[in-house]
């Protein structure tokens, strides 16, 4: 264990550890119903004007950031279900 948050130890980062309870239905109904996208969350976004890229890059990076999630990938090793949580790559 390296990183502290919030007073609790975390394992440094794209190290595998074992899924939550809740991670592992998710994953177990995904599974079962691979060609139902019941989790996915489509967004359209229509912006008018110039773009700023550099300030849609920093806050797209800064939401990398902060979440997890984004950057969380899952494997099974048989029976066992593992998270890893990758190192920020910025877009």
């Amino acid at each position: 264990m390296s990183e502290t948050r919030g007073g609790a130890l975390w394992p440094p980062r794209a190290t595998r550890v074992p899924a939550s309870l809740a991670q592992r239905q998710l994953w177990l109904h995904a599974q079962g119903a691979p060609d139902v996208p019941l989790y996915n969350e489509p967004m359209t976004v229509h912006h008018k004007g110039l773009l700023n890229r550099a300030a849609l890059e920093e806050a797209l990076n800064e939401v990398l950031r902060r979440h997890e999630a984004w950057r969380t990938t899952f494997i099974s090793d048989g029976d066992d279900l593992f998270q890893v949580i990758h190192p920020l790559v910025p877009v």
